[in-house]
């Protein structure tokens, strides 16, 4: 039987984050999504650093 591998890249949300009213957005999402998880928002604010360059 032959068998198929699948090649599947690394996602980024900074990535797709280009402007300053996507990036409010996802923060407010993720705020509201994991209320009180620090370490889950600092990683949030994190990307949209990355996503600013």
């Amino acid at each position: 039987m032959k068998t198929m591998t699948e090649q599947l890249s690394r996602w980024d949300s900074a990535d797709y984050l280009k402007t300053e009213e996507e990036r409010a957005e996802y923060l407010e999402v993720c705020m509201d999504a994991m209320r009180g998880d620090l370490e889950f928002i600092a990683k949030v604010l994190k990307t949209i650093e990355r996503a600013q360059g």
